[in-house]
């Protein structure tokens, strides 16, 4: 039994359950609808940049979605050729339900070193939801053919606030929706999730997953055989997880009609005669005899936890590294003068930190990245003003050959 961090540098019905928080009741649905879907980009064909890899601690710049954890969710497109295409991916063999992408995310994992791992979904509403009004909630999945497990388990979550963890591991919050249905274990086809939610009032954040523990999740192992003894293809390895494809989500107000009616446009597939795909290797892009002063790197105030919208730059840091494996780099946290010279030192050691483990779960070797802190000691711009200490507050990455 293999694992994907060997090959991919990555982390390598009862009844819709019925919970009391913010009133949720069995509904039987239609899956088609005339209502306005909160969601944005609900089928995943919006994307800033074709993916490449299977490592996607941003999901390859796909529109509107993040990830609130460490854990990886991928994206699938097929205009990528590679790892992560459509229909024929390394995780399986699986059309997109409508369009040209859909994202994966892990539900169960069974591996040493890895208990309770998850992978998360989560997007912004394009308003906030309406006190005691009822919404239909709708998700499609449909089990990769690489998984050796599979699941009934999983759990969407409505929150007035952005959730982030700093962890790979299972969300501490509670879902209001849970399926426990029969196994998720049909590799053929696209299964619809269906609920129906009673707004507490405010929610914009929804966040799709499997919230229960190792020991609380219900999975089975599948009567498959372990691929041994084999020459290694990629599009064939099988992995001891319960891995899903999610495609088409729908959060739609049904207070006035009372059905769940939305309508995904059917997008016919891109030719392969009109993919362009990425290209082998990304653009320098960086001069490495200057020192680089990182832009659009973001922490918590007053924390070292790197938020999503951080992600991108670091990306580009990650592709830039992997095509010059020639060169090592260091990496100094700077702050500004606001609290003690030692409590500075502290956070700005932490932050560079937190860019180095960044970049070594995307696959840089531990060995060639070194970082350090020198706190408020060396300011770039006056302190006085807020401008200047925005300045001040950064990560700095020098170039070694």
């Amino acid at each position: 039994m293999l694992t994907r961090s060997l090959f991919f540098t990555r982390r390598s019905s009862r009844s819709l359950v019925h919970r009391s928080v913010g009133g949720l009741f069995l509904f039987s649905f239609l899956s088609i609808c005339s209502a306005q879907n909160l969601v944005p980009n609900p089928s995943f064909e919006s994307y800033s940049e074709c993916p490449s890899l299977l490592t996607q601690t941003r999901m390859e710049g796909l529109d509107g979605w993040y990830q609130p954890t460490m854990g990886s969710a991928d994206y699938f497109n097929r205009c990528c050729k590679r790892a992560c295409g459509v229909p024929r991916n390394v995780l399986g063999m699986r059309e997109a339900r409508t369009g040209n992408g859909y994202t994966g995310i892990i539900c169960y994992l069974k591996e040493k070193g890895k208990k309770d791992y998850r992978e998360y979904l989560e997007t912004q509403f394009t308003e906030r939801l309406t006190k005691d009004h009822v919404y239909c909630v709708q998700v499609h999945v449909c089990l990769a053919g690489s998984s050796l497990y599979a699941t009934n388990n999983l759990d969407i979550f409505f929150s007035r606030f952005l959730v982030k963890s700093d962890n790979d591991k299972c969300l501490e919050q509670v879902p209001q929706l849970s399926y426990q249905d029969s196994l998720m274990s049909d590799e053929s086809r696209w299964k619809e999730l269906s609920w129906t939610f009673k707004a507490e009032g405010g929610e914009r954040f929804m966040v799709i997953g499997n919230f229960k523990n190792d020991k609380n999740t219900e999975y089975k192992r599948l009567p498959k055989e372990e691929i041994t003894n084999q020459p290694f293809d990629p599009f064939k390895v099988q992995y001891p997880e319960a891995y899903y494809y999610l495609d088409d989500v729908c959060v739609v107000d049904i207070t006035e009609s009372g059905k769940c009616e939305w309508d995904f446009n059917v997008t016919k597939p891109v030719a392969d005669k009109t993919v362009q795909p990425p290209p082998a290797e990304p653009a320098s892009g960086y001069d490495i005899t200057q020192k680089l002063v990182l832009k659009n790197i973001y922490f918590n105030t007053d924390k070292a936890i790197l938020l999503p919208s951080s992600f991108r730059e670091l990306d580009k840091l990650f592709d830039f590294l992997s095509a010059h494996r020639n060169l090592r780099i260091q990496i100094t946290g700077h702050t500004d003068n606001q609290g003690t010279s030692e409590h500075n030192l502290v956070l700005s050691e932490a932050r560079a930190k937190a860019v180095k483990e960044y970049l070594i779960s995307k696959g840089i070797d531990e060995g060639r990245i070194e970082s350090a802190g020198v706190g408020n000691t060396q300011p770039i711009a006056t302190n006085e003003t807020e401008e200047g200490r925005q300045l001040n507050r950064r990560v700095e990455v020098v170039f070694v050959k």
